[in-house]
């Protein structure tokens, strides 16, 4: 091995015993030592950079440090870094994977210019970083997601419809927004219980997240509400195709609890094609319409506009 040319032979490489020379304190120091000399190869290690690597100081003595380190990156590409700038792997570590971070000092011993490294096990604030990393995605997750059915909850609902709204005057088209009611959702749960009906609202978010384009927002409102944001539509009767798309897709039965549920929605739709003053407007709107949808029975959608004179109200067969 081209880094092991001459060790023990040049003086340059050969063992130094700085450890045994008078350096007790850092030969029994907990951290890992190795010595590097200008070329960066090992001229001694104490015990534990020994028991560390694996390795006897034999094979250790004039390798170039180099080999034996590898730097560490986390997932998204950056440095691990503390408490040092940059993290190492130690080659022939034990016990799986194990993160150093470096200390450094110049010295000159025997008249000759060195490098003294100090190698701290920071495995454990590494994996207290990941774990800490991993709860606050999972905390921001829950922040914005009902945690039944996983869809947006009403308040990222209400930050998103607020953002499109705003692009709406730049991306031109018609911004439509969807209130969903359950008819005889309550009777499912009085009927087998609220188990039951949890798994038939997973189905309902399942079936409007797959009904809707991947550019569209699925959100569960509350209880058995859902709302869907439709941005860059064409025309007011758009939001109305899929509202009679999500009306038929809820009609499907569920299997649940040994039985085959058949359920239906009422669904109302707002459409505008210029921002608003208050994006909550269109969700009231809808609202209303879904209620307006109700009243003439089960499965039914109304849909109302402000583009020009028209309002649209129509049933869904």
């Amino acid at each position: 091995m081209s880094t092991r040319d001459g060790a023990g032979e040049d003086g340059n490489t050969a063992k130094m015993d700085f450890f045994s020379a008078g350096s007790g304190a850092i030969a029994h120091d907990s951290a890992a030592v190795l010595v590097d000399a200008g070329d960066t190869r090992i001229l001694d290690a104490n015990p534990r950079a020994l028991a560390l690597l694996g390795r006897s100081a034999a094979d250790l003595v004039g390798r170039v440090l180099p080999d034996l380190i590898e730097t560490c990156r986390t997932d998204d590409g950056a440095v691990v870094g503390r408490p040092t700038p940059v993290c190492y792997r130690l080659a022939g570590a034990g016990g799986g994977a194990r993160f150093y971070g470096v200390s450094s000092a110049s010295l000159t011993h025997e008249g000759r210019s060195l490098a003294l490294y100090l190698f701290h096990d920071v495995t454990l604030w590494i994996d207290l970083k990941t774990d800490l990393k991993n709860r606050n995605l999972e905390l921001s997750h829950l922040a914005r997601h009902d945690h039944l059915t996983n869809l947006f909850n009403r308040l990222m609902f209400r930050d998103t419809l607020e953002l499109a709204n705003a692009r709406l005057g730049r991306l031109g088209g018609c911004l439509g927004v969807l209130y969903i009611d359950l008819d005889g959702f309550k009777q499912v749960n009085d009927r087998l219980g609220h188990d039951a009906g949890d798994k038939v609202l997973v189905e309902v978010a399942r079936r409007l997240r797959d009904g809707v384009r991947t550019s569209d927002v699925a959100a569960r409102l509350g209880g058995d509400e859902f709302g869907v944001i439709l941005e860059n539509l064409h025309a007011p009767e758009d939001a109305l195709k899929v509202a009679r798309h999500i009306v038929g897709l809820i009609a499907e039965p569920v299997s649940v609890a040994g039985e085959t549920v058949c359920i239906s929605a009422s669904v109302g739709a707002a459409v505008t094609d210029r921002p608003v003053d208050d994006a909550a407007s269109l969700v009231t709107s809808a609202d209303r319409m879904m209620f307006e949808a109700k009243s003439r029975g089960h499965g039914q959608a109304a849909l109302t506009s402000d583009i020009g004179p028209r309002r649209l109200d129509q049933p869904v067969v």
